[in-house]
């Protein structure tokens, strides 16, 4: 267990390195310091709780979303006890550790949403694997793998291709992430007045992420205001800060 937890740790660390040099190709900003920063710091930990929410918040998206790894996960523990060693095994641990640190630490934070817990997808995948190879007769893996080996290639294809098929536009999250950091002088509250349509819960969190300010009612006192299109100056629409 010792040895899945490791390399559940090492995994979790190679990604996010993949990531910021691939965002440094690109001459962006660092994503994680921000994203434990304003996302874990101040939302998960230090934020207001989110008192709507249950500890049981977590198993509708469970039951929707992992329904497949949620079945094989009674099976995976048989496959474990038989075998004796090796890579499966180790598998199956590292899988069952990603998995119930994760949905433990998401459960425990003071905010909760459903897409929070999306980084499980590996531990799904490793279990429903571990499983599904013992459970295949020996001659028919090869067929399933090359089926779902088509099936993927042809999902990517369509994504690269004609992205507009499979992306759901969403304008305002989308002038969000467009829009430059708003200039506010040192000293002065780094709050913004929505405007827009978007949800009060995503309009926080994108509001703390991409511009590190906290989000307040149309009505509210604040140097800026976001109208759901444009960033600018509070009763003065035409200082526009984003293309």
């Amino acid at each position: 267990m010792a040895i899945a937890t490791a390399l559940g740790i090492a995994a979790i660390a190679v990604a996010f390195g993949l990531l910021e040099l691939w965002r440094a190709s690109l001459g962006l900003e660092p994503f994680t310091p921000a994203y434990l920063a304003n996302r874990v710091l101040r939302l998960g930990i230090t934020g207001p709780v989110d008192r709507e929410s249950s500890l049981l918040f977590y198993v509708r998206p469970l039951t929707r979303w992992y329904a497949v790894a949620l079945v094989a996960l009674p099976f995976s523990l048989g496959v474990h006890r038989h075998q004796t060693g090796g890579r499966r095994r180790w598998l199956l641990e590292l899988a069952w550790c990603w998995g119930a640190g994760l949905l433990l630490a998401f459960t425990a934070a003071q905010q909760r949403s459903y897409w929070f817990i999306h980084p499980l997808i590996p531990a799904g995948a490793w279990i429903v694997g571990a499983t599904a190879a013992v459970a295949l007769p020996p001659r028919g893996d090869r067929p399933v793998a090359i089926a779902i080996a088509v099936v993927a290639t042809v999902w990517l294809g369509i994504t690269l291709a004609i992205p507009e098929r499979v992306r759901i536009h969403k304008p305002e999250q989308e002038a969000i992430r467009a829009a430059d950091p708003p200039a506010i002088p040192e000293g002065a509250p780094r709050v913004v007045a929505h405007c827009g349509r978007l949800g009060a819960w995503r309009a926080t969190h994108l509001f703390a992420f991409y511009w590190d300010a906290t989000r307040v009612g149309c009505d509210a006192p604040a140097p800026l205001r976001f109208d759901g299109r444009r960033l600018h100056a509070h009763g003065a629409g035409a200082n526009d800060r984003s293309p």
